[in-house]
């Protein structure tokens, strides 16, 4: 049969089918096989690609009960996509023989080893394959029919037909409603037969039915809903194993906790190796880097807190990141447990099967496109009505391949997912190696939300207090705790070096001269230099003074978002192991390049050996206002 006279092939196939009671025959009955006419060509890459994924197809049917990754080629037309199924009732070790001797089969038969697509079915499981993706599809053909051709006779044919249509249909209503999607059914005909019936779906919806009169979607309820940044990282669930460690991987594990803590604030995506200690953390995309390193932080601290350094293996998620580590090598390994998830289940009143099936289609879309992508992080939405969006997030750890990236991905979407009692949009599934969220809210590519400066008329109360203005307050009005941050790194500097305020008018000035006066000297690795007289021979000696000059410069660099937050300059303080990342370059002359905004309500003047205007700031200090 030609593959152009075929719709693609669809992952789900329903088997209906009704016998008489019989014997059961052991192992795996073979049925039927077809394969295609278009065939490639015996030396060619997708041969090689096909053998790769039966065989790839029979090592996981010993603890799946079907299997949808594909395996990708640099053409199009070499990609193999592939799937097993096996039946509902089936034993797990009756499963992987019949899924052996199927992919077998169609590897020994010189026609379907070369073949562009083909299907075999067992009674116990089916195999198929094609170079078309046909994962969310509804098709029927090619199929097979088996029945009993001994005749009825004309008095029974009625009720016989009568209870095999209802039969029928209430063993697939129920295989519908069941979260396995399998049911069987017996209907007693007479006091000597018996009808059986059995019928199986896909474990995730893959085709979309018209609902009367959709409306809104139910949407699921939190607390609260993230819809714009927070400071907090946002705490979800942890997980250790009862292995316990030995004394020396603990050593290596306070180790690797301190280096995964100290490479939080400069990428979004770690992993490491402490001689027998693996870790790796992953913050989502869109968080900037100091929200990162405060999640990494908070995690290293809980999961040391929660597990005590005991546990060979651990994992810890936040709404902001997730981290873990292991004595054994994870790195390129999806692995889908120990798992979480926060799903809205409702056997009585699921979502419209039509929403859950657009919904799922969009999800498998996404796994793809995160899987292909370089950083493996994908964001999407899916327009519903006319009044609701979802927005889904997928992401997984860096160091997986493209493959185990989908195939992470896919087992959340048809394992952990239970469509067909989903209660509301809206949720999250975590894996150690992926994750995947969706939900009727924005919850990601988000705007920090700032206080708005005071109106340029308004002339706040003088109090002692500079503190100093941070550049983005200066010239914007935009104030956070990255701004406390920026104040307390000048703090340190004066306290460093001994200069001192002395233009109380204009507290960027100092700022400004101190900061180049430090960072001159830093730049050019003389930083001992700037050391107050007064101090020496009475501090703890040249590394000391390095580190709180080095901390002193993060926290005034120009970027908010490059500043560590006082969380993390607590454990700088208090610990120190931890590596400090270099600083860059803060910003200079700040009173030249005084925003209008700012400088509107101050007399102008010209600044010193200069032609660029300049402002006096009547405000000699900071003043309190909400935040």
């Amino acid at each position: 049969m030609a593959l152009n006279s075929l719709k693609p092939i669809s992952l789900c196939i329903l088997v209906t089918f009704f016998s008489f009671a019989t014997s059961k025959a052991k192992g795996a009955d073979f049925l039927y096989r077809f394969c295609s006419d278009d065939r490639s060509s015996g030396n060619g890459t997708y041969p090689m690609n096909l053998r790769t994924r039966l065989s790839s197809l029979s090592s996981k049917a010993s603890d799946k009960r079907f299997d949808v990754e594909p395996v990708p080629a640099t053409n199009s037309s070499d990609t193999v996509y592939g799937l097993f199924m096996c039946r509902g009732d089936v034993l797990p070790q009756a499963c992987k023989d019949c899924v052996a001797n199927a992919t077998q089969t169609l590897s020994s038969d010189t026609n379907c080893s070369l073949a562009k697509w083909g299907v075999i079915w067992y009674e116990e499981c089916m195999v198929r394959y094609s170079n078309d993706s046909f994962f969310s599809t509804v098709d029927t053909s090619p199929a097979f029919f088996k029945w009993n051709l001994a005749n009825i006779s004309s008095n029974s044919t009625s009720s016989f037909m009568t209870s095999l249509d209802a039969t029928m249909m209430e063993t697939a209503n129920q295989a519908a409603k069941s979260s396995n999607r399998y049911s069987t059914r017996q209907e007693n005909l007479s006091g000597f037969q018996t009808l059986y019936c059995l019928a199986q779906y896909e474990l995730y919806p893959f085709y979309r039915v018209s609902d009367a009169q959709i409306g809104l979607v139910p949407e699921t309820k939190y607390a609260h809903t993230d819809s714009e940044y927070s400071e907090d990282p946002g705490y979800i669930s942890y997980n250790c194993s009862n292995n316990k460690a030995d004394a020396a991987f603990q050593s290596n594990l306070r180790t690797l906790l301190s280096d995964m803590s100290s490479n939080g604030t400069s990428q979004n995506g770690f992993q490491t190796l402490e001689k027998t200690a693996y870790g790796l953390f992953r913050c989502r995309d869109d968080i900037t880097l100091g929200l990162c390193g405060q999640c990494i932080q908070n995690a290293t601290d809980k999961i040391a807190s929660l597990c005590g350094l005991a546990s060979t293996e651990a994992v810890i998620w936040y709404n902001h990141c997730w981290l873990r580590y292991s004595d054994r090598d994870f790195f390129s390994s999806a692995d889908t447990s120990p798992r979480f998830w926060d799903l809205n289940i409702s056997n009585t009143n699921p979502i419209q099967s039509s929403v859950a099936s657009e919904l799922s289609n969009k999800l498998d879309e996404v796994a793809t496109k995160t899987g292909n992508s370089n950083t493996k992080y994908q964001t999407e939405s899916l327009r519903l009505n006319d009044k609701q969006t979802v927005y889904i997030l997928a992401q997984c750890s860096s160091g997986l391949s493209t493959n185990s990236c989908v195939g992470c991905l896919s087992d959340v979407i048809g394992m952990a997912i239970p469509w067909g009692s989903l209660g509301s949009v809206g949720g999250r599934v975590l894996y150690p190696s992926c994750f995947l969220r969706f939900e009727l809210f924005q919850f990601y590519n988000l705007v920090l939300t700032t206080a708005n400066p005071p109106p340029p008329d308004s002339k706040p109360e003088k109090v002692l207090s500079c503190g100093y203005m941070s550049p983005e307050y200066a010239m914007f009005g935009q104030f956070s705790e990255k701004s406390d941050v920026y104040s307390f790194g000048v703090v340190v500097l004066e306290i460093i070096s001994g200069k001192k305020n002395t233009s109380p008018h204009e507290p960027h000035r100092v700022a400004d001269g101190l900061l180049n006066f430090v960072w001159r000297h830093w730049r050019d690795e003389t930083a001992l230099s700037i050391l107050d007289p007064k101090l020496k021979e009475k501090y703890g000696g040249d590394v000391e003074v390095m580190r709180c000059i080095q901390m002193g410069l993060l926290c005034v660099q120009d970027s908010p978002d490059a500043r560590p937050t006082m969380l993390t300059i607590v454990s700088y303080l208090s610990s120190h192991t931890i590596e400090l990342p270099s600083p860059r370059e803060p910003t200079f002359f700040l009173h030249q390049r005084m925003d209008p905004i700012v400088t509107h309500e101050s007399s102008s003047g010209q600044a010193p050996n200069s032609s660029t205007p300049s402002s006096i700031n009547e405000i000699s200090i900071s003043g309190f206002y909400p935040r």
